[in-house]
């Protein structure tokens, strides 16, 4: 699948709310401009594995997409930025959010997602390893689960 592609399937369909286009190597940033565009309503999306997809694309969607229930950017290009947009932006229903292996990532950045994202219940950040404080995160927003593969010390509140 590639943007050309995405951006027929969003103009078709556009009372669509879960779409996902995990692990497709041509997708970028044009196809979150189309989903943002065409699927404001849009709930549910997973981008996993669309390495092209950076916060640029994250932008489109956090501006546009406030409905924006699940989101997995796991193994993406997307950065602290991306994420600090979708808390400042998308933050009204927001339940899980994917960010697994995406680098750059800082406890602050959880924090702000945590802390902004009141309906947040799920945070997946396996591979994630700048986070150092998890419970400093927990104290934000309670109802949180942190699914992680971090260190007992970045648990415990012994973290850098």
């Amino acid at each position: 699948v590639h943007d050309r592609v995405v951006h027929h399937i969003v103009r078709q369909c556009p009372k669509m709310d879960r779409l996902t286009l995990s692990s497709c190597p041509q997708l970028t940033d044009v196809s979150l401009f189309e989903v943002g565009t065409y699927l404001p309503t849009i709930r549910h999306l997973d981008v996993s594995g669309c390495k092209k997809v950076t916060d640029t694309g994250v932008q489109a969607l956090a501006m546009s997409c406030h409905k924006l229930q699940y989101l997995d950017l796991s193994s993406t290009a997307t950065s602290k930025m991306g994420i600090c947009l979708l808390a400042s932006y998308c933050n009204q229903n927001l339940e899980c959010v994917k960010i697994s292996f995406c680098k750059e990532m800082t406890g602050d950045t959880i924090k702000k997602l945590c802390k902004n994202c009141k309906r947040l219940k799920l945070v997946h950040m396996y591979g994630c390893h700048s986070i150092h404080d998890l419970k400093t995160i927990q104290d934000v927003n309670k109802q949180v689960k942190l699914h992680h593969d971090l260190p007992l010390s970045a648990v415990t509140n012994r973290g850098r």
